[in-house]
């Protein structure tokens, strides 16, 4: 755990001891839970609650309570350079069928203390069942379980997760539009001090336009380490979630 969320953590542990380790779930909107791994190895706590779906985001596949209906394991570390991005749509269908099946079901979400990974995959299934951005949804999310707190990495790919579904508020899109404006606005100028150097040098109309091609300034976005586009998430070797219905 990164020594922020740490700090986050020892912020508010006063006010959710039960959150942070004991067998307690937060719910986040009707029949999605949120919680820790104490909550979601519990059979008593899961019955008490009417759990009938469980997504785990854990190194290891834990051992599922047999009435379960349905699970869904996604084996992932809590570092900022693990790519959960390719694994939120197979999360968030998940979620999302579970619920639709019957107004009966429940669906936990966890991670080991509830704070990072789960929290980004709840928060990525409020994007894409809701108009919340990835901003609203986290600080929803916090609303609901104040220990969440998301690495920086996965904060970053839920913003381009989020600007798939609402490319307007993503972000992402905002940040790389500002960017585009700032390479016009630099383009336009080197061009404008061009055509007076040329109208005081001489410099034939066709040299100022190649020169104006060749040396056009360019920007490069890196989206965070992991090197992702607003469109396409790079691989990693993490295998593939498991599901079992």
């Amino acid at each position: 755990m990164a020594t922020w969320q740490t700090a986050r953590l020892t912020s508010t542990k006063k006010r959710d001891q039960d959150h942070i380790f004991g067998p307690s779930a937060s719910l986040i909107v009707p029949r999605l839970y949120l919680s820790n791994f104490f909550y979601a190895r519990s059979t008593e706590a899961l019955k008490e609650d009417g759990i009938t779906h469980i997504v785990s985001v854990l190194e290891q596949k834990p051992v599922y309570a047999p009435f379960l209906k349905g699970t869904l394991h996604i084996s992932l570390t809590d570092t900022s350079e693990a790519n959960i991005l390719r694994h939120l749509d197979t999360t968030s269908e998940f979620i999302k069928d579970a619920l639709a099946e019957s107004p009966e079901n429940k669906v936990l979400v966890h991670c080991l203390m509830g704070i990072s990974r789960s929290a980004t995959v709840v928060c990525a299934y409020l994007v894409a069942s809701s108009s919340m951005s990835a901003r609203e949804a986290l600080d929803y999310t916090i609303s609901k379980r104040a220990i969440v707190c998301p690495n920086i990495g996965f904060r970053s790919q839920l913003d381009i997760y989020s600007s798939r579904y609402h490319p307007s508020k993503g972000g992402v899109a905002k940040g790389m539009a500002r960017i585009a404006g700032v390479s016009e606005s630099i383009a336009a100028r080197v061009k404008k001090l061009r055509r007076a150097k040329s109208r005081d040098g001489g410099v034939s109309q066709d040299d100022e336009a190649h020169k104006d091609k060749a040396s056009s300034p360019s920007v490069t976005v890196t989206v965070s380490s992991l090197q992702i586009t607003t469109s396409v998430a790079a691989e990693d070797d993490s295998p593939p979630a498991s599901a079992s219905a």
